[in-house]
C-alpha cells in the first residue's frame, strides 16, 4: 500500500488514516502554502497544520520541507503524493460508477446552489425542458458557503455572481459577461425625472437610503463593488436575505436598490422606475462552476452547455437591449 515499498509503515498503520488526512495533505501539496491551503479548504491553519503533523507522525516520515512561510514536498512527500491522488483519483471513479448505477435504478439528478435569486425560477424551468428525465435541485447560500458545497461534492454546480476567478480543482464558465445593472426606484420618486434625461452618477445617490439582501449574495456584493469604486459608504435602511422583500420594499417607498437589467421585464413597477449609472461602470458577472474532475462527464456537459445556451438567449432577447 502506500509507502509501503518504502518500508515506512505497514499496512495496518495505512489502515488507520482515513480519507480526509489524505485529501488535507493532497490540498497543501498542490497550494505549497498552508495558509491558502486552509482558507481554500474553509478550515483553520491550526486544524490543518496538526493534521499534517499527525500524518507525519503516523508515517515516520518528513512530508514537507519548510522554509519560512512556504513549504515543498519532501523525496519521500512527492512519492506520498503521486500514491495518494492515483488512491483517490480512482476512489473517486468508484463513487461516480456506484452513483451512475444508482442514477440508472432511480433516474439521474442535478444539484444546483446559487447565489442570485431572480434568475433562477426561469433559468431552472428552461434546464427542466432541456432534461425532463432529471431530477433537478436547487438551494440558495451566501457566496462563501457555495465553494464549500461544491468542494465536498455536496452539489454538482454553483452559479455564482460576481463571476468567480478559476480555483484550482474548480472550472469556471461565465454565463453574463455584461450584466447592466440599474437603480430601481419606487414610482414618484425625484429619479422618475432623471430617467427621463438618460443617465445619474452614483455619486449623486449618496444620501440615498438603499434597501438591499444581506452580504455574500449576488447583487449586494455587486452593490458594494459598485459602491467602492465611487468611493461611497452607502446607508443601508433594511438588509434582507430575500430579494423580491427587496423589491416589495423599494416599491413601498422605504427606499432604493440596485438590480440587474434582464430581471426587470416582467415587472410592471421596475420596467418603468428604473435608471442606469454613467458613473463608475455599474456591469456585473456570472458564472457556473463545477469539480474539474467531472469534465468528462457526459451529463455535466451538456448541462453546461444549456445554461451557456438559456444565458446567451437571455442577453440576445433582453427587452432593454
Amino acid at each position: 500500500m502506500l509507502l509501503y515499498e518504502f518500508g515506512f509503515v505497514n499496512y495496518v498503520e495505512v489502515a488507520r488514516m482515513e480519507l480526509k488526512q489524505l485529501y488535507l495533505f493532497k490540498c497543501v501539496a498542490e497550494y505549497e502554502h498552508m495558509s491558502r491551503a486552509a482558507e481554500h479548504l474553509g478550515v483553520p491553519q491550526p486544524f490543518l497544520s496538526k493534521t499534517i503533523s499527525s500524518l507525519e507522525k503516523e508515517l515516520g516520515v518528513t512530508l514537507f520541507i519548510r522554509t519560512g512561510r512556504n513549504i515543498k514536498l519532501s523525496t519521500e512527500g512527492k512519492y506520498f503524493y503521486k500514491q495518494v491522488t492515483e488512491t483517490l483519483s480512482r476512489l473517486n471513479q468508484t463513487c461516480m460508477e456506484v452513483k451512475k448505477t444508482a442514477a440508472k435504478a432511480n433516474g439521474p439528478s442535478i444539484s444546483i446552489a446559487s447565489n442570485v435569486g431572480l434568475y433562477i425560477p426561469r433559468f431552472l424551468a428552461h434546464l427542466q425542458k432541456n432534461f425532463p428525465s432529471v431530477r433537478i435541485e436547487h438551494t440558495t447560500a451566501p457566496r462563501e458557503q457555495l465553494d464549500k458545497l461544491l468542494m465536498k461534492e455536496i452539489v454538482d454546480f454553483t452559479v455564482c455572481s460576481p463571476c468567480p476567478e478559476g480555483a484550482r480543482g474548480f472550472e469556471v464558465e461565465k454565463l453574463l459577461t455584461r450584466d447592466e445593472c440599474v437603480v430601481i426606484f419606487p414610482p414618484k420618486h425625484w429619479l422618475s425625472r432623471e430617467a427621463q434625461n438618460g443617465k445619474i452618477r452614483l455619486e449623486q445617490l449618496k444620501d440615498e437610503m438603499f434597501i438591499a439582501v444581506k452580504k455574500g449574495y449576488a447583487i449586494r456584493d455587486t452593490m458594494d463593488l459598485f459602491f467602492e469604486a465611487a468611493g461611497i459608504v452607502p446607508h443601508y435602511a433594511i438588509e434582507t436575505s430575500d430579494i423580491h422583500t427587496v423589491w416589495e420594499l423599494v416599491k413601498c417607498g422605504m427606499g432604493i436598490s440596485f438590480a440587474s437589467f434582464t430581471t426587470l421585464a416582467n415587472d410592471p413597477v421596475f420596467s418603468k422606475c428604473h435608471i442606469y449609472v454613467s458613473e463608475p461602470n455599474c456591469q456585473g458577472s456570472m458564472g457556473i462552476c463545477y469539480l474539474s474532475q467531472r469534465q468528462e462527464d457526459p451529463l455535466v456537459n451538456e448541462f453546461i452547455q444549456a445554461s451557456k445556451k438559456y444565458f446567451k438567449m437571455l442577453m440576445q432577447n433582453s427587452w432593454i437591449r
